[in-house]
């Protein structure tokens, strides 16, 4: 059935009104339309509510789509999906294995299970502190900081092992917020989270999946044919190139990106120089150590993704890259991925050429500092 609730607002110093489904068994969905305002459903039952400050959920595996307001939510068992939107939430994602997305003024718990924290940009000013509770689990609680924190030696210097494996420790966004956590195994600072342009708009990659559209800049859309995330630690040449916002055309945000990605450079200077108007560039050959640096340590998870043919792609707005398997590409992925695109692509496996050309000119390392110069 259809059912209303309306939680009514107190006047004294306290208001928080409950709403109770711990009981419940059947997955859920808790979408917060405003302030203390939205819809609870099983997919059967649906319950609209209002003037409601506090949710518990029950065993199911559970989404939680925040709003603007200061949302509380514990997500008890099963594997909960949760963000916590705008504003300062209090998200708990209970027993089993919760992902949590959360952004500025959000205090957060994963309770028993390997829980994954992923950091989001929202715009908010900072709110001062972000705290983040990995607690109990088996394997290992995962922090995902994306491009938002640079994770330099003197930052990992604040980190503590308790002995166990479990970091405690802060990490100073780049926009001076004081990220606190404890009971975290695993701390990685790359591509997921980087979004992708796709016919329904910008994707976090890490939500693609084979057969998904993607929009290039050749060929239309495209689908998507093969993708592999590999995590590897990021130090000497695997570690990671941070591009800052405005070095490429259309880059509305800082990039993380493999040392030997591309971003495409276009223009006037690159005709003059190369009589090309469009052309790609590796990351590693822009590095100046002011807007292009190397961000070493910890670990770093590469999202490979590959198209019929090579495809100028665009992630955070600037055209870039999709993976080319040739000989570097295919060394930087696992001995159960090569087999994979082997079995996809099968002349690759005589001839690791045979995928053919890249979308476009790829200039060396001296060629590459005078498109910059």
């Amino acid at each position: 059935g259809t059912d209303t609730i309306v939680g009514g607002e107190d006047t004294g110093p306290v208001d928080i009104d409950v709403v109770d489904a711990g009981t419940m068994t059947a997955d859920t969905t808790l979408n917060f339309t405003g302030d203390e305002a939205g819809t609870l459903s099983d997919g059967t039952n649906t319950a609209s509510f209002s003037e409601v400050e506090l949710f518990t959920l029950g065993s199911g595996n559970d989404t939680v789509v925040g709003g603007v307001g200061n949302e509380i939510v514990y997500g008890g068992a099963g594997d909960d999906t949760m963000s916590g939107g705008l504003g300062a939430d209090t998200l708990s994602g209970g027993a089993d294995n919760d992902t949590i997305t959360f952004a500025e003024g959000d205090s957060i718990s994963g309770g028993a299970g390997d829980d994954l924290f992923v950091l989001e940009d929202l715009g908010e000013l900072s709110n001062g502190t972000i705290t983040i509770d990995g607690g109990s689990e088996t394997g290992g609680d995962t922090l995902q900081l994306g491009s938002l924190a640079n994770l330099t030696q003197a930052v990992k210097d604040t980190f503590v092992d308790d002995g166990s494996g479990s970091y405690s420790g802060s990490v100073t966004l780049d926009d001076g917020t004081i990220l606190n956590f404890s009971e975290i195994e695993n701390i990685i600072c790359f591509t997921p989270g980087t979004r992708i342009a796709t016919p329904h708009g910008a994707r976090p990659i890490e939500t693609l999946k084979v057969d998904d559209m993607i929009v290039t800049r050749d060929h239309g859309l495209q689908p998507i044919r093969w993708i592999e995330a590999r995590t590897v630690p990021a130090v000497d040449s695997l570690a990671p190139v941070r591009i800052r916002r405005g070095v490429v055309t259309g880059l509305d945000r800082d990039i993380l990106v493999s040392p030997q990605h591309r971003m495409m450079f276009q223009g006037y200077r690159a005709e003059l120089l190369f009589g090309e108007s469009e052309v790609l560039v590796a990351a590693t050959h822009l590095v100046d150590g002011v807007d292009v640096t190397r961000d070493a340590g910890g670990e770093v998870t590469y999202i490979h993704m590959l198209f019929d043919t090579h495809e100028v792609i665009y992630a955070e707005g600037a055209a870039t890259e999709s993976f080319h398997p040739g000989d570097m590409g295919m060394a930087a992925v696992s001995d159960a991925a090569r087999a994979e695109l082997f079995a996809i692509f099968p002349a690759l496996r005589s001839n690791i050429n045979g995928y053919g050309p890249t979308a476009r000119r790829c200039l060396k390392h001296h060629e590459a500092k005078l498109i910059r110069a």
